[in-house]
């Protein structure tokens, strides 16, 4: 088939390549000329393991092209995807500016019934809004065409997204019409005979979205909230995550205790699905609980190590591992280092910096200041440190070599915000070590 992708965000640009990886010609469009110029030289603009040369592979095959005008895109295709980004406003409801001028620009230049396919995150009752936008701009131009518009969420995790997009848990597909069912099903049959390809209704297509994400950043912030009692009764929550998870009905996913979630996902979608609430008149204590405990415990962190550096925090250096908001990305947005960096600056530090994939784009999110300090080695972070602090768990980190480190360190005081290590060993490497939800000290089993 022939595909259409607007928008070469992370979410069109995978979209587009997968595509093409499993045999479809695609063309992809985006309004950013830079980025197309990039994209054609084989330059992503973004880190996802693999993609880069997948796309590489696949403009050399002749099946993925990027061009910089509309009507190109669009001359042939069969389906056109709109994956354009729908950034939260100040009120947390969706900006879907960039995905109107789309369904305008489409209404202006179609001359045939086509399939559109909503692959942008957009509140319930969108995709509806679109069809009759979309239509009457067709009709309003004498033509008797008519467009199926359909909803596609999508599911990746950043850092796995190649993974997530060929092998896919379900395909959710929401359209009002069996031609734009049998459409999609010829367009995903290299990808759905693994796994359930669901029909639905539009709105509960676009619900779903937002469901899945609420209810992981859910499990995410109740075994947070719970950590706090753990810390106080002296339980390791990572134990009581492991009992929990061996339950067939809760699964051991999302619950990591540790210093919260971060991302494009879970803090946009969640302020939307609050905005939805609010718009209908619905109360929401249980969403509005999700962001408040995971604002909060980004907070509480900080504070353990202010309070456990104390009056020598003033001029300390401290060390932060890890920037991104998860592993395998260089995915800023709403990154925990950010507000756990600047809460420690306030209180006097230095604060030192590494990231495995540390570029341009990750230091532009850091404010100027000289307390801040890059560096491009883990272990020249740690170097004179007065601790250490454990951010992101990329698997560069999963074994450091603890004995380098307690050579550099000026104080021996780690702070583990994943729970990423095995605080016995750290201990007796002669560390003082901080977890998130984990006993000071733990109890030795007795002997039967």
């Amino acid at each position: 088939m022939k595909i259409a992708v607007f928008g070469l965000g992370y979410v069109g640009l995978v979209t587009a390549t997968s595509l093409s990886e499993v045999g479809h010609q695609v063309i992809g469009y985006d309004a950013d000329t830079d980025k197309l110029e990039s994209l054609r030289n084989s330059e992503v603009p973004f880190y996802e393991p693999g993609l880069a040369d997948l796309v590489s592979k696949n403009i050399d095959q002749g099946n993925l092209h990027f061009v910089d005008h509309i009507d190109w895109a669009i001359a042939d295709s069969d389906v056109i995807f709109i994956a354009v980004g729908t950034p939260p406003k100040e009120d947390g409801s969706a900006d879907l500016k960039s995905l109107y001028q789309v369904v305008e620009s489409l209404g202006q230049m179609l001359e045939r019934s086509i399939t559109i396919v909503v692959k942008s995150t957009v509140p319930v009752g969108t995709n509806q809004a679109i069809d009759r936008a979309l239509n009457a701009l067709l009709e309003s131009r004498g033509l008797q065409v008519s467009c199926d518009v359909v909803s596609n969420p999508e599911f990746l995790r950043e850092g796995n997204a190649l993974h997530d997009v060929f092998n896919p848990d379900r395909i959710v597909i929401g359209a009002t019409s069996r031609q734009a069912f049998d459409t999609m099903r010829r367009l995903y049959a290299p990808f759905h005979f693994t796994c359930p390809l669901l029909e639905m209704e539009p709105a509960s297509a676009e619900l779903s979205k937002y469901a899945a994400n609420a209810f992981l950043a859910s499990r995410i912030s109740f075994m947070n909230e719970l950590s706090r009692l753990a810390e106080t009764v002296g339980a390791d929550i990572n134990q009581v995550s492991t009992a929990l998870g061996t339950d067939p009905r809760i699964g051991h996913h999302f619950l990591h205790a540790g210093i919260g979630y971060g991302g494009s996902c879970f803090p946009k979608d969640i302020l939307s699905l609050r905005n939805m609430f609010w718009e209908h008149r619905i109360e929401s204590p249980l969403t509005n609980a999700i962001q408040q405990v995971n604002s909060e415990q980004r907070h509480r962190f900080a504070k353990t190590i202010i309070e456990h550096l104390a009056d020598a925090i003033d001029n300390s250096t401290i060390a932060l591992w890890g920037l991104t908001f998860k592993p395998n990305t260089d995915d800023m947005r709403d990154a925990p280092s950010l507000e756990i960096s600047q809460l420690l600056q306030k209180a006097g530090a230095n604060v030192r910096l590494y990231d495995p994939v540390l570029n341009s784009a990750i230091k532009d999110r850091f404010p100027t200041d000289s307390q801040l300090e890059f560096v491009d080695d883990m272990y020249e972070a740690v170097h004179g440190a007065d601790a250490l602090v454990l951010v992101t768990e990329w698997t560069t980190f999963a074994e450091p070599d603890f004995t380098k480190v307690m050579q550099l360190m000026r104080t021996p005081n780690v702070f583990d915000g994943r729970n990423f290590w095995d605080p016995d060993f750290v201990r007796s490497q002669g560390f003082t070590y901080y977890g998130v939800g984990r006993p000071e000290i733990r109890f030795n089993q007795k002997g039967g």
